[in-house]
Parts: C-alpha cells; structure tokens; sequence
C-alpha cells in the first residue's frame, strides 16, 4: 500500500528512547500509557500500528476467502486434523463442526485492524489535523475492513467502539448498517485527499474503487461504475508484506498442505486448468507430487512470503464498468471492455468468443463475467463476496455457486458461504446472525 512518509521513525523497540528523545515521560519501560500517546509523535506511532494490523487484515481476507471459495484447497492426506482441522473446515465450508477452533475465522484480525485505525484516526484529527493525505489513507483503511466484515461474515457483526482512543462496547452492525459505515469512510478518503495542498491521485483511486466495490455487495451496479468511471486503467495500489512481523501465508500453505483449486467441490472454476492452458492471471508453480500423493499448486503471483497483494486496481474499476454494461443491456460494449483488458493482459490473451459473449444465453454471459473477475483478482480477497452476490444479486443457488460433494479423506463440504464472530458467544450484544439466508 501507499505509505507517504516513513511511518517507522519510531520503531517499537526504541521509540520510548533516544530514538523519539521528547515524547514522554516514562520510568517503567515495559508499560506505555493511553496519555504517552496523546501527542503528534504519538499520532504517528498509531497509525504506523494501524497499517501493520491493516496488514494482517488483508492477509486474512485473502487467505480465509480462498479456502471457503473454490480458489484453495486443503489437500487431507497432508493434513493432521489435530493441528489443521481448523483450516480444512474452512475450506470444507463447515462451520457447525463441533472441532470449530481459533482459526475458523478472521474476525480477530479484523477487528484488531478496525481498532487500531479507529483509534490512528482519532488521534490524528486530535493532534495533526494537517496531515490530510495520512487522515485520508486511515478512512480508506477503515473503509476496506469493513468491506472485508461486509464480504466474509454474515449480516450481524460486532463492532467495538473507540471513544477518546480506548475500545469499549461492542454494536452488532447488519451488513446494511456496515456498508453504509464504509461507504462514509470511502468518502471521507477522497475528501482528505483532495485539498489546496493538491489532490493526491493514488488515494483518490483507492477510495474509488474501495467505494465500488461497496456499491457491488449492495447490488448497485451502474453506481459503481459512476464511482469509477475516472479512475485510471494503469492504477495499482498493494499492500507490502515484509516477511518479518507480516508474512504471504499463500505460498506457505501451497507447498506444503493447500493447493490452488481446481473444479472445486465439482462445481467451482477450474483455475489450475487455466494456468496450465497458460493464462497467467492465474499462473502455476507446481510442488512434485511424492508416491501416492497429489501435486500442489501454487500461484506463481506470489513467489516468496514477501509478495505484496494488490488491494484495488485499475483493472477491477474496468471489470466493475464492465458488468455494469451487462446488466444494463450493452453486451457489446461490456464484451468489448473484457477484450481489451484481455488485449492489455502480458503476454496478451486472445478474445473472447462471441459464443460466450454477443451471442450467448444471459446466464452464460453472467458465467464469463464472473469467471473473467476470478481470473483477474484470483487470490486477492474478491471471490468469496463474488460468490455470495451470484447468489443474492443473480439469484443463483447455494449449492451451483459454492463447492459440495465429496471434499475426500471421508469429508463433505459444508453449506456455509460466510464466517461468524468466532469467540463472541460471550458477548451479550451479539445475537448471531441476523439474517437466515446467510449469502
């Protein structure tokens, strides 16, 4: 992601020291204060630990809406149940197994993240308002997470206030409520970003397609394509993982227990088969298969712990234009955008016929569409939301959209498509989901 300063001028090891001389006042060095943080410095130093756990937010939203789609797979003759069955019942989309444990869900980090940024934002409106660019990049961040609760968890999550900067209770918030919620927090984004210091273009695109893709979860289609009808074909905005405090779990999992999904649960895309057929969208590195043991398959888009996620791009704004064509009538013109992003692919990707495209049947023009974001945003948070709006907007069933059958090793998958609040059964204003139809 964009940093526009060096946040870590203070690191956490020493910034009490000589490091950041002036901030405080502190004798025992194992403890900091709410107050020793109520300063510009300190300002700083929150937002440094706001993008960190921002960090680990996209990370999960990654990796968590890749095993309950059909974008990975937890391959069971690699796997101890004792120690993964965690994550086998997410890829398993099972959510009632009594085993259910810690790992289950996402919905720590993100609420972790949500806090820390809250709290960022709040102290730098308090003690730097002037620095816009760094007050818009927090909305944004803000208004991501909660997108990532709007696409990954069913309707009803708890989401903790921040007052004065320290977390108190918690609000259980509809999936209306939150997309409303990001939807401010995007906007808020572009107003911080814009100025008469200047316009800060990349944070501009950002919230852009950060709003668009709200629009998308609340099926308001041809708005979201006016919310990214500006933003640059070239523009790419990543979140950089250091390997240290934050690592790519993708290329971790998929050589040693996951592999990429291939007709997932008989039903889901084909993504091996396409990086075999040499569409680097998807891109294949390949694990050798001992005796008796299957082949893993890894993205080669993220070779090393250390390969940054691309959060929103250019490329997504024109597939949200696209499917606004679609469902507005103009197939031409919507098959017209697919063809020159595939045009613009590297190397380039051949046309897509017209009888998937002009000449085809309704429901398989929505098949290639969805298809062409799985190839294009393949492992980077999109396809568990994409799966449950073919299910809420395009009214396609559960069990034709999300994988079923025999998953192996004895297992069958789940009827889950969210997560739930893993560990807030204690919590008394939390009541579950508030939606039967958990798409």
């Amino acid at each position: 992601m964009t940093i526009f300063r060096n946040l870590l001028q203070c690191t956490a090891v020493v910034w009490i020291g000589a490091a950041c001389s002036g901030i405080t006042e502190v004798t025992n060095y194992d403890q900091t204060l709410q107050s020793d943080l109520d300063n510009p410095q300190g300002a700083l130093i929150r937002e440094a630990s706001a993008q960190s756990d921002f960090i680990g937010a996209a990370i999960d939203a990654m990796q968590y809406g890749g095993l309950i789609s059909d974008e990975l797979h937890f391959v069971t003759a690699f796997t101890n149940p004792a120690t993964f069955g965690d994550r086998r019942n997410l890829t398993q989309a099972n959510q009632n197994d009594p085993n259910i444990g810690q790992y289950d869900s996402p919905y720590q980090q993100f609420t972790k993240a949500h806090i820390q940024i809250i709290r960022a934002l709040q102290a730098l409106r308090t003690y730097d308002p002037t620095m816009r660019t760094d007050i818009g990049q927090m909305y944004a961040e803000a208004g991501f997470v909660e997108t990532f609760f709007v696409e990954e968890f069913c309707s009803g999550v708890p989401i903790a206030a921040v007052v004065d900067g320290i977390p108190t209770t918690s609000t259980t918030l509809s999936r209306d409520a939150l997309t409303s919620l990001a939807l401010t927090h995007f906007d808020s984004a572009i107003v911080f970003a814009t100025g008469s210091a200047g316009t800060n273009a990349q944070l501009v695109a950002l919230a852009e397609v950060g709003r668009a893709r709200v629009l998308l979860d609340v099926d308001s289609v041809a708005e979201a394509a006016s919310a990214v009808a500006n933003t640059p074909v070239g523009f790419s905005d990543s979140v950089a993982v250091d390997g240290n405090i934050w690592v790519n779990l993708i290329p971790l999992l998929t050589t040693n227990y996951a592999t990429i999904g291939n007709i997932e649960g008989t039903n889901g895309l084909a993504f091996v088969e396409a990086g075999q057929s040499g569409d680097t969208r998807v891109g294949l590195d390949s694990t050798p298969a001992a005796s008796g043991l299957p082949t893993l398959y890894s993205p080669a888009k993220y070779p090393s712990l250390t390969s940054s996620i691309v959060l929103a791009s250019g490329v997504e704004a024109q597939l949200i234009v696209a499917e606004a064509q679609l469902r507005g009538g103009n197939v031409s013109g919507w098959a017209a955008i697919l063809n020159t992003l595939r045009a613009g692919a590297s190397p380039p990707l051949p046309s897509i016929p017209t009888d998937s495209t002009t000449a085809a049947t309704a429901s398989l023009r929505q098949d290639v569409m969805f298809r062409e974001r799985a190839l294009w945003l393949f492992l980077t948070g999109h396809r568990q939301g994409d799966l449950r709006r073919l299910i809420r907007a395009y009214h396609r069933n559960v069990d034709a959209v999300f994988p079923i059958g025999d998953y192996g090793g004895g297992f069958s998958y789940g009827s889950a498509t969210a997560f739930i609040p893993f560990g807030e059964a204690g919590n008394s204003n939390y009541q579950g989901c508030l939606e039967a139809d958990q798409p």
